[in-house]
């Protein structure tokens, strides 16, 4: 049988950590709060990015730095996204680039651009939003005549015959085993 100073430093110890987790949860999900622990915020990695080699740029953002700001600059002038409470538009097309390109989670991407999961689900989701809202503006429905790349030679015709097309109209060569050409047709 456990002592009456046992139990009572048992009850402290409880209602310590009940304290404390009441606390953290307070914080983390009814305030949604993030702990800044970096000096880098989000807008500062873009701007290192884009101030950056060339390279960079690409092995971050997966396009050329003219390209990148072309895009966020045509997002700006069609209206479909700006800048918004400290997050500039770069930022979050960057958060989109990165989600896209290189398979990042929200948790990392919450840690690189010091915002909580909340904010960087926004961005994304607004990025994708204006990007799909770009689409007519770049993908053309193909024609109903099959193209004459295709029908001009006999390695594409008539098997690519009632092919809709590519994006740019590219046919782009592939190897694939005996084994799985099937599902590839």
């Amino acid at each position: 049988m456990a002592s009456s100073d046992d139990e009572e430093d048992l009850v402290v110890v409880v209602t310590t950590a009940t304290t404390t987790l009441i606390a953290v949860y307070y914080q983390y999900f009814l305030e949604k709060t993030i702990c800044h622990d970096s000096i880098l915020s989000g807008a500062t990695h873009v701007d290192e990015v884009l101030n950056d080699h060339d390279a960079r740029c690409q092995d971050s953002f997966r396009m050329e730095k003219h390209v990148f700001l072309r895009l966020c600059d045509m997002l700006k002038e069609k209206e479909l996204l700006r800048h918004s409470n400290g997050v500039r538009v770069e930022e979050k097309v960057a958060i989109f680039m990165l989600a896209v390109g290189h398979n990042e989670r929200n948790r990392i991407l919450q840690e690189r651009f010091q915002h909580s999961g909340e904010t960087i689900s926004r961005h994304f989701n607004a990025v994708l939003d204006a990007i799909v809202a770009l689409a007519d503006d770049f993908l053309v429905p193909a024609g109903p005549d099959t193209p004459t790349e295709i029908l001009e030679n006999p390695r594409f015709y008539p098997y690519f015959k009632d092919c809709i097309g590519a994006i740019d109209g590219t046919q782009i060569p592939s190897m694939v085993g005996l084994d799985e050409q099937v599902p590839f047709w």
